[in-house]
């Protein structure tokens, strides 16, 4: 299916595989802005168990204003009720915020699969130079003596 655009949004109902999003490394947070698509995700329940004693930063002004920015922009305020984080993987420099709309991810996976066969030559050709590399300079390191 083709990727949609909103009015401002990407949106992908493709999502990547989670063989390849578990290949990844990310992270999570109460709040998040997907690299990929620019949508802002919010988690309530993990702002309410970091911010639950800090009284100038109460739960219901963070609700309030969380449920405020989705009505004015709906498809670009992501709320996520009932997770522990909003969780974002990196790839490229971004993070693609797990379980967006926009499902950047997928289409890094795509272009990886359907060109792996490059891929695997470049990476291998690489490996082998900077082999070679590391075994000249050890070779001067032993001739100077260090």
């Amino acid at each position: 299916m083709p990727q949609m655009t909103t009015k401002k949004y990407k949106t992908n109902p493709n999502k990547p595989s989670a063989i390849f999003v578990d290949s990844l490394y990310g992270g999570g947070s109460h709040f998040m802005v997907c690299g990929y698509c620019g949508r802002e995700h919010y988690c309530p329940d993990s702002y309410v168990v970091l911010n639950d004693d800090d009284p100038d930063h109460p739960y219901e002004n963070y609700l309030t204003d969380v449920l405020a920015a989705k009505e004015k922009d709906p498809d670009g305020i992501v709320i996520h009720y009932d997770d522990d984080y909003v969780r974002a993987k990196d790839l490229n420099g971004m993070a693609f915020v797990i379980d967006c709309p926009c499902n950047g991810l997928y289409i890094y996976e795509q272009f990886i699969w359907q060109d792996k066969d490059s891929i695997r030559n470049y990476l291998k050709n690489r490996i082998d130079l900077e082999l070679k590399q590391a075994e000249e300079q050890k070779t001067i390191n032993v001739l100077k003596g260090i």
